[in-house]
């Protein structure tokens, strides 16, 4: 269930704890597929687990391939194989064929923003899923840390830990941090420094070399979606309970209103009528009004 987390960790909990909390709610996502398609690897978010099924957050990228393309459809008669890891292999990997894929598994794919939501079949209980970060207030602390399968290590997660460029509490859906990620980070979790999510990982910025850095090793800061726009695309596809906490729910709905209004600001009507059906729905009307 995604809820907030009661408390944050103390500063001597954080390097400790850290590292073990995102491993158990992140997983390593490796996909194989046919006439000679080079393999893909990403990383997925642990969102919660209902009914006996897990739902994962990753890139589309990652089971489509990769493409010249801003968005590319995932064609599942072309992957041989998709292997999803968990942390000290528990519960043990899903090992899917194409036929697993297509009769077991659910996949709702989001473009523009290349995410992809699957519903994968598990019994076992999971250790532990993502918490979402609370709203940001003006004095919201930039120290972040990203997590990902990264690639060129081989089978392992790694942590890169940075700073926000720019403040949460900014307009833009997007946020960007100094977090050195690379390679099979994809849709991995950006957490602040109590180890909850702010973002998913989606992409290097080109441009800005680190510091004494070599030449096109590590570009400088990443782009990652923060977490009210991914709830603002995925949660008609969640079971409900998982967005069961009604703090979260007002938070959802009060993003959503916000960008009816900007919608309204800039004349688009039919965007921000769209918007504000969905604010009235994600909560509840009180007085001819939205109750935010």
């Amino acid at each position: 269930m995604l809820l907030y987390p009661t408390g944050p960790l103390t500063a001597q909990e954080f390097n400790y704890d850290l590292s073990e909390q995102l491993n158990e709610t992140t997983v390593m996502i490796t996909v194989n597929f046919s006439k000679g398609q080079p393999a893909e690897y990403g990383t997925g978010v642990l969102l919660c687990q209902e009914d006996d099924r897990a739902w994962i957050l990753t890139a589309n990228h990652v089971f489509a391939g990769k493409s010249t393309e801003p968005w590319k459809q995932i064609r599942l008669r072309r992957i041989e194989r998709a292997t999803i890891a968990f942390y000290r292999n528990s519960p043990p990997a899903v090992e899917a064929d194409t036929t697993v894929l297509r009769k077991q598994m659910k996949f709702y794919t989001f473009k523009p923003e290349d995410l992809l939501l699957i519903s994968v079949p598990l019994t076992q209980q999971l250790p532990s899923t993502a918490s979402l970060s609370p709203p940001p207030s003006g004095a919201d602390e930039q120290t972040v840390s990203a997590h990902g399968f990264w690639k060129d290590r081989g089978t392992t997660w790694a942590r890169a830990d940075g700073e926000l460029a720019g403040s949460r509490t900014d307009s833009n859906k997007f946020l960007f941090h100094t977090g050195e990620v690379h390679e099979g980070f994809s849709a991995g979790p950006l957490v602040n420094q109590h180890g909850e999510l702010i973002g998913i990982n989606l992409q290097r910025v080109p441009g800005e070399q680190t510091p004494d850095g070599a030449d096109g090793e590590w570009y400088g800061k990443a782009q990652t979606l923060n977490n009210q726009e991914v709830l603002s695309v995925i949660d008609k596809w969640m079971p409900a309970k998982c967005l069961e906490n009604a703090s979260q729910l007002t938070e959802l709905a009060f993003f959503v209103y916000k960008k009816a209004m900007r919608a309204v600001s800039i004349r688009r009507w039919a965007e921000a009528e769209e918007l504000l059906r969905q604010a009235i729905a994600q909560k509840s009307v009180e007085g001819g009004s939205v109750h935010l």
